[in-house]
Parts: C-alpha cells; structure tokens; sequence
C-alpha cells in the first residue's frame, strides 16, 4: 500500500512517520529545497497550556484595539475577498463562550497526547532535538496581565493540569537568576520545547532510512480523478499512478490544493515572524511569554528564538517592519540584560500560520473523495500537535476502495 503526503513541514513528516508505522509505503512532495512554511521558524513549544483556541470570548475585542497601534502583537488587513469575509463571519461565529470549554478539553487533550508522543518518538528513535521538559512561563508586567493568566491557571486546574502562580523572584529562580522587570507570573510545568531545525532533519534521515522517498522543488500538482476517488497525481515531470491515499499537509499551501479538487476550506493565513539571536548571555532556561506583548522566547541549541505577532489578510508576502519592531521593543521591557542585543542586526524569518475560523486543526478525509485526506489548519500549534495529528491521520488512512 502506497501513501502520496504533500508536505514535508513538522505535520507532513509525523504523517508520514506514522504511516511507515503502519507498514506503508510513502512518497512525499514539497515544494521548497528544505523544510517549508511555518515549521522552520516556530517557537519550538510543545504546550498542553494552550488549550484556548484562537477563536475565544473576547478575542475580537482585544484585536480591534490592537488594530489602533501599528507596532501591535496583532494586525487585521480586512479585504472584500469572499473566503476571508466567509471566514471572518465563522470566526465570529465560533468565538462563542458555550463551544470554548469543549474546544479547550480537546485541544488540551490533544496537545497533551502529543506530548507522550515527542518523548517515546526521541527515546525509540534516540536522537537530539534539543528537547527539554522543563516548562513554560507566561511573563506579566501589569495587574491586568497577570490576573488574566490566574483566570487562565483556574481554568488549567479545572482541565487537571498543574499550573503554579510565581512571584517575581519566583520566576527569576527558574531561569536561572536572569533577571526579569515583571510583576509575577504563571508556570506550567508539563509544557516543553525543543529546536525545530533538528527536528526536522532527524525526522527526514529517519524517513529515508525507512524508505521514505523525498520529490522537492516541485512547482506544480495536478490530480486525476475519477468517481470521486483520486486515481493519479503529476508533480511537474513525476508521474505518480500507483498510490492508494493522498494526504495533504501542506500548511496554506493546502487551500490551492483542496481548491484544485473543487473543495474549500475555510482556512486564511496568520503571519508571524521570528529571529535566533546566537551570543544571548545570560540565557534564559526555560521557554515563556510576554503576556502582554504576546511575544514568545525559547532557548535553543543554536541560540535564542523570539518570535510572534498574528497577521491576518493584506500584503502576507512582505515584512511589517512596525511589526518586527514591536516585538523587539518588547524584549528588554521584561528582560532588562537584553537592551543592547541588536535584534535589527539578525535574519528575520517569516511564516504563514493555516488558521481555521475555529481555532482547531483539520484531520480527516477530504469530502467527496474516497481516497484524500486532510492534515492542516494547525495555526500556531503545528510543532506542538506535529505527533498527534500524525498518528490520527494515519489511523484514519487504509480505507481506499483501490488495489
């Protein structure tokens, strides 16, 4: 049994990890040289903490003032294209306070399962990814901040999760007596992080060595399709007849996709953007936010990551530089030693998010073909809930009517 995954981002890979489990055979196409979309460039966070979906009570407000300061954690470029008007309304629609206690157990649930994963994937496949389960603190500089994320801790207590308030001093001890101009704030302790870029390429070597076969650089796909069952794919001058299930997972690069087979999906993109600063000292020793910049930082191998901000419509393939500079004025706000580190000076990366109008990923078969399926809409979580998604997937994949 043969497997297409496009996509080789974290969510790809795991796919096609899984479905090697399964004793499938599996090509996967990407469109770039190396790793693509969002998965390069993430924080690196594996949050079971994030449990709220993008799609919450009180989201819109908070964006809408957001919107007045152009250096803002968020930006909204409304357009009068339809699929972001449609997806604008179901946005709306799903922030509704009845859905949100259901959308956190399962984000929460799934973001915890996929922690498990990454822990028994690294011991059976002995490699290092920089993985440290040390957890993750959510740094407040204000009353208002800070009593928000103690809402969120209750709310944390309630799904069974471990959630500690901290003091100042508190905080500073976790990492490592670096010192912080924050008023208090909240740990999680079941959180991790690790580097991405090693991630990736332990997942490609291990994938080749089980055979897996890698078509880069590919342009464009085609699909051939007949009684609503795949039955064909050209990838520029690769020809490919011979496969069972075809897996999309290619971030927003699934929304042409899907389009191609007369589906929609109800996906826009987030852009967010990140540096690695390589001479940090001292380092911090665990990842967090800054709660009230919404920016995110995460020790490394290969340095410090910062990264943040939720771009959605408008000119996606340029950098905001009033963005970029928002989140480097945050920095030495909360880390004081950090005020002469020229962030200007370091490689900007730059990433589009898929986000759902729900806040929640996309895994299942793609309606009305027998033999397609989905794996996408991940936002900000797509290193987190990489290993989980991969695996549902491909307990989903094997039901193709073709032999």
């Amino acid at each position: 049994m043969k497997t297409v995954v496009i996509g080789s981002g974290i969510v790809g890979m795991f796919s096609a990890y899984y479905l090697t489990e399964k004793g499938r055979k599996v090509t996967i196409l990407e469109k770039e040289e190396g790793p693509a979309g969002a998965s390069i460039g993430n924080a690196g966070m594996i949050v079971p903490s994030h449990f709220t979906p993008l799609a919450a009570p009180g989201v819109m407000g908070q964006a809408l003032k957001w919107m007045l300061k152009p250096d803002s954690p968020f930006a909204l470029h409304p357009t009068m294209d339809m699929n972001f008007l449609r997806w604008g309304l179901k946005f709306i629609g799903a922030s509704r306070k009845k859905d949100l206690a259901e959308k956190s157990k399962f984000l929460y649930e799934l973001n915890l399962e996929s922690r498990k994963l990454y822990e028994e994937f690294i011991q059976k496949e002995k490699i290092e990814v920089g993985f440290q389960p040390r957890g993750l603190i959510m740094l407040c500089k204000t009353e208002k901040g800070l009593n928000h994320e103690k809402i969120l801790a209750e709310q944390s207590w309630e799904l069974g999760m471990k959630a500690d308030i901290l003091t100042k001093q508190e905080a500073e001890k976790l990492n490592g007596g670096l010192e912080l101009d924050i008023l208090g704030g909240v740990y999680y302790p079941n959180d991790a992080f690790l580097t991405p870029g090693l991630l990736l390429s332990n997942l490609e070597i291990i994938l080749k060595n089980r055979g897996v076969e890698f078509i880069k650089n590919i342009k464009k796909i085609q699909f051939s399709s007949e009684n609503n069952e795949i039955t064909s794919l050209q990838a520029d001058e690769h020809t490919i007849n011979d496969a069972n299930e075809y897996v999309i997972a290619a971030g927003m690069g699934s929304v042409s996709l899907a389009k191609s087979l007369g589906v929609s999906l109800p996906m826009i993109s987030g852009k967010g953007y990140s540096v690695t600063m390589k001479d940090v000292t001292p380092r911090p020793e665990i990842c967090g936010i800054l709660t009230e910049a919404r920016v995110a930082y995460t020790p490394m191998v290969n340095g410090v990551r910062f990264g943040g901000t939720m771009e959605l419509g408008g000119k996606l393939d340029r950098v905001n530089k009033k963005r970029l500079s928002g989140i480097f004025k945050s920095i030495p706000r909360y880390f004081p030693d950090y005020k002469n580190l020229a962030f200007e000076q370091e490689e900007v990366w730059s990433g589009l998010r898929p986000c759902t109008p729900d806040g929640l990923p996309i895994i299942g078969r793609l309606a009305p073909y027998k033999n397609a399926y989905l794996n996408t809409g991940h936002a900000m979580m797509g290193l987190s809930l990489g290993p989980v998604s991969g695996k549902r997937l491909a307990g989903m994949v094997g039901t193709s009517t073709k032999s």
